[in-house]
């Protein structure tokens, strides 16, 4: 009986891989995807923070515009996390055919140019909001805003 062969050649043996021009902007292309990633985060932590602050600090203080301003507020956060959710499919649409090979890569820094050109549907903002990452929490959020404005 014969002994497998490892998966991957031992890198001490195995001669460097030359980096290509493709190589480098599919790292480029994923550090944009990890910003966007970050942006996204801090977009629901706004939104659970914002909500339960203007909650809190209106009812604490009497202020019932204060506490009004959470559902408007929990709705912002919300179409900005969408924004993000559909410019990060945008570039993992871009990842994915650099990867492929049906497009060349694009320049250092056009990225984001080239991943917001117009090839999405019309509802993909729709797409976004109700079926992207966030949106139970962006929907919790709201129903929180709505009923603590409803019960207090």
């Amino acid at each position: 009986m014969q002994a497998r062969e490892p998966l991957r050649p031992d890198s001490a043996n195995a001669p460097p891989r030359r980096r290509t021009e493709r190589d480098g902007a599919l790292d480029r292309i994923q550090a944009a995807r990890a910003a966007v990633a970050g942006k996204s985060l801090w977009w629901k932590r706004g939104s659970v923070g914002g909500v339960a602050l203007a909650i809190g600090v209106g009812v604490l203080q009497g202020w019932p515009l204060l506490h009004l301003s959470a559902v408007p507020l929990a709705l912002l956060c919300w179409w900005g996390d969408a924004a993000l959710t559909r410019a990060d499919s945008r570039l993992q649409t871009l990842y994915r055919t650099v990867f492929e090979g049906t497009i060349p890569p694009p320049l250092p820094g056009e990225e984001t140019v080239v991943a917001d050109r117009p090839t999405e549907p019309p509802h993909a903002l729709r797409q976004a909001l109700f079926s992207g990452p966030g949106s139970g929490l962006h929907l919790m959020m709201i129903g929180i805003a709505v009923l603590g404005n409803l019960l207090l």
